[in-house]
């Protein structure tokens, strides 16, 4: 099963996602179809992409990140919205963590840890933590997109993080879905 750990938004936070989203499309205006929007009830912040996992390791995956981690409950708030690679044509529409990157990395490292335990590897690439709004389809289409972004003023996305969760993806439809397989509170361990 294709696995992954992640925080996600409140619904609060949905909703303005879903507002900035609105605003974003009308700005990009007929570069709009070039992309592949995530939809605010799936967004989150991605802390370590597991790909592909046996089912029989999942349950020493469960014991090995346990009930709960060390890092303090915290609040996080959102950059406004960025295009990557800022030269040349998009790959994608993210927005940078502005507020609570430490503890965000903190929680990154301890969840490292604790898959490696379980004897799975992780991502070596460094820790960029981000909400992704869309994916570029056609690059081309897409290259007036980052001159449109800087326009759109964006209400603040904040919410208080108090757990991170292992997720299961399903992408054989025509959205993901996303399960919760265990959830992890912060500041009880």
């Amino acid at each position: 099963m294709r696995l992954f750990l992640a925080v996600d938004p409140d619904e609060a936070a949905r909703a303005g996602l879903a507002a900035l989203q609105a605003g974003l499309v009308r700005a990009a205006a007929d570069s709009a179809s070039a992309l592949r929007w995530v939809a605010p009830a799936v967004a989150h912040i991605t802390l370590h992409f597991l790909g592909e996992v046996a089912t029989a390791r999942v349950d020493g995956l469960v014991g090995a990140l346990g009930p709960s981690a060390s890092v303090a409950p915290f609040e996080i708030a959102l950059g406004a919205p960025e295009v990557s690679p800022p030269s040349g044509p998009p790959r994608v529409l993210w927005m940078p963590v502005a507020r609570g990157r430490a503890e965000l990395a903190a929680l990154h490292r301890e969840l490292g840890e604790r898959v490696r335990a379980a004897g799975l590897s992780v991502e070596a690439r460094p820790f960029t933590p981000h909400l992704t709004v869309a994916r570029v389809r056609d690059r081309r289409g897409a290259r007036p997109l980052a001159a449109r972004v800087g326009d759109v003023h964006a209400p603040p996305i904040r919410w208080r993080i108090d757990r991170a969760t292992l997720f299961e993806s399903d992408l054989s439809g025509r959205t993901p879905q996303y399960r919760a397989r265990h959830v992890i509170g912060l500041g009880s361990h």
